[in-house]
């Protein structure tokens, strides 16, 4: 079974430069798992800033914006791996099943980690609960069903930090 590493907080907290060090510590094969989507210049911008920020360090690049559960299912028990980002996934699968519930985040969760090989995962998400409360229902939906994604990673994960002004605080492990 996996560990599961659950790494939490805001916009540039400091969550991806975080996990990619705690990742980099593994022996074995280290792997990237991309989830975000290209959809405009802004994001190709922080997609290939993200590249840089691996240059260098021997990490294979998966990108995948749905299926992650097949992505770790291939995993062997000595690889680690690092899903940046939980909060684009959840994005993803709003947008490709506009009816999406808390009860189906629950169980992709549960079925995608849980089914995992790889040795360690690191999962880089963002805590979106804490602000104020969006005008749209479709922005409230996104912030619940990722809060619900968050909780059921912080029941399931081995160790749990937030990370705030580049400083992380373990929560759990």
């Amino acid at each position: 079974m996996s560990k599961i590493i659950l790494i939490a907080g805001g916009a540039k907290s400091g969550k991806t430069k975080f996990a990619l060090k705690m990742l980099c510590e593994n022996q074995g094969p280290l792997f990237y798992l991309a989830t975000c989507p290209r959809i405009d210049g802004e994001m190709d911008e922080k997609i290939e800033n993200h590249k840089k920020e691996r240059l260098g360090l021997n990490i294979e690049t998966i990108e995948e914006e749905i299926d992650i559960k097949k992505v770790l299912e291939s995993m062997n028990n000595e690889a680690s791996v690092m899903m940046d980002c939980l909060t684009l996934w959840i994005n993803n699968l709003i947008y490709h099943q506009k009816d999406l519930s808390e009860s189906d985040v629950e169980q992709e969760i549960i079925h995608s980690f849980k089914s995992s090989k790889a040795k360690n995962i690191y999962v880089v998400t963002n805590e979106v609960g804490q602000g104020l409360v969006p005008l749209e229902k479709e922005s409230r939906k996104y912030r619940d069903l990722l809060g619900k994604a968050n909780q059921c990673l912080g029941e399931i994960c081995d160790e749990a930090y937030l990370m705030s002004c580049g400083l992380s605080l373990k929560l759990k492990g």
